[in-house]
């Protein structure tokens, strides 16, 4: 399944998706966000996926300031995403 949550912090916008079916290793981690780039265990490189979602997202979230990250501390199973944007 898939969680998102949002909410403000500071003058920030907070976005945490939370898939709880995928892990993510510490060295997929690394380079996710790049282009081409999909973990071991992608559900999109089943279904022929190109490794370019998360890229084509963190230059979006980059192009208006913002940040994203994976932090999986705090959840038992899956994968934790982060997208910070500022508010104006």
């Amino acid at each position: 399944s898939i969680k998102i949550k949002t909410y403000k912090k500071k003058n920030r916008c907070i976005i945490e998706e939370i898939d709880t079916k995928i892990d993510i290793s510490k060295q997929d981690q690394e380079h996710i966000l790049k282009d081409f780039t999909e973990p071991k265990k992608s559900r999109a490189r089943e279904k022929g996926g190109m490794g370019l979602g998360l890229s084509i997202a963190y230059n979006i979230v980059k192009l208006h300031k913002g940040t994203i990250k994976v932090d999986n501390k705090n959840i038992e199973k899956g994968t934790r995403m982060i997208v910070k944007l500022p508010i104006k």
